[in-house]
């Protein structure tokens, strides 16, 4: 009797501990290969890394629901919902930012030499 209450003991305790996996990935930017330094950050437990010099990255974890955000200087960031159940090896790909050029229009032109001709009649 006593031997059967230890092991159920141990059993129920096995089944309460929480489990730790590990997430690793490589982080590369379209056309443009690995990412040096990009953050990745767990919200839910503020958590933040950052890729090495080959974009790779490793974090450990217990089991569960995680939103993942990952960042770069020049790149479009993104968040990944994840369940983390077992090790899992994500390969991440980021979107170089586009930049806006500023639009310069012909009326635009028009309205600032006006603005000057105004300025300088006073």
């Amino acid at each position: 009797m006593k031997k059967n209450l230890v092991f159920l003991f141990l059993f129920i305790s096995m089944l309460t501990n929480a489990q730790n996996f590990t997430i690793s990935g490589k982080i590369v930017g379209k056309n443009q290969g690995a990412l040096n330094r990009a953050h990745v950050i767990v919200e839910e437990t503020q958590k933040v890394i950052s890729s090495d010099k080959n974009g790779t990255f490793q974090l450990n974890l217990t089991n569960g629901n995680y939103t993942l955000f990952i960042a770069h200087i020049g790149f479009k960031s993104i968040q990944k919902k994840i369940t983390l159940t077992k090790n899992k090896e994500l390969t991440i790909v980021l979107l170089p930012e586009t930049k806006k050029q500023p639009s310069t229009s012909h009326q635009d032109q028009d309205h600032d030499q006006d603005s000057l001709k105004n300025n300088s009649d006073s």
